[in-house]
């Protein structure tokens, strides 16, 4: 398997994932033009998993300049390869590239309940898959209150020095300062 990044717009390169994408992401995902957008804007990345010369990984990730951490907004693995640890070498690759970009650690979000879930909920699998791949949940569950989800941030600190903030309430203003500014209130 080989992965690659891209911080420009590829017309090619979006028609190749974009089948990916929008499997892993049925709703509330951010269109072409967002996408787009993100990545003329020079804060975005495209990163994909191919094998035989077919996309069957892709994440759409950003710069969270005041943290210095990368965001991972979008992970997803063409649905009849998942389960076979694609999705754990691609957020290792992610994480090899952030470090060799310099940042110091990378930040996703992840739905969350406010009950404590079953351990076969879906939410409670990725956040197990996050926190496999080093990642750290932390308590707070923040309410958009534009989207019916809630959502837990999880963090990773990529270097021994580096000291992301591990309070949700702390690293969400950073979160939602990236989904305005995609979503056109920036």
């Amino acid at each position: 398997m080989e992965f690659h990044t891209a911080g420009d717009w590829n017309e090619q390169l979006w028609d190749a994932l974009e089948g990916v994408y929008k499997q892993a992401f049925s709703h509330g995902r951010k269109n072409k033009s967002i996408v787009k957008r993100l990545l003329d804007s020079g804060d975005s990345f495209l990163h994909v998993g191919v094998e035989d010369s077919e996309i069957v990984a892709m994440a759409l990730s950003a710069k969270l300049e005041h943290l210095n951490a990368l965001l991972i907004d979008y992970l997803g693995v063409q649905e009849d390869r998942r389960r076979q640890g694609i999705g754990a070498r691609f957020v290792d690759y992610i994480t090899e590239w952030a470090v060799e970009h310099g940042y110091d650690g990378v930040v996703i979000e992840v739905e969350s309940e406010t009950e404590q879930e079953p351990d076969d909920h879906p939410n409670a699998k990725r956040i197990r898959f996050w926190e496999k791949c080093g990642f750290h949940i932390t308590d707070y569950i923040h309410d958009y209150k534009v989207v019916p989800e809630l959502y837990r941030a999880m963090y990773l600190n990529l270097t021994p020095t580096a000291q992301l903030p591990e309070q949700g309430e702390v690293l969400f203003p950073h979160i939602a300062r990236y989904h305005k500014k995609a979503w056109g209130g920036e």
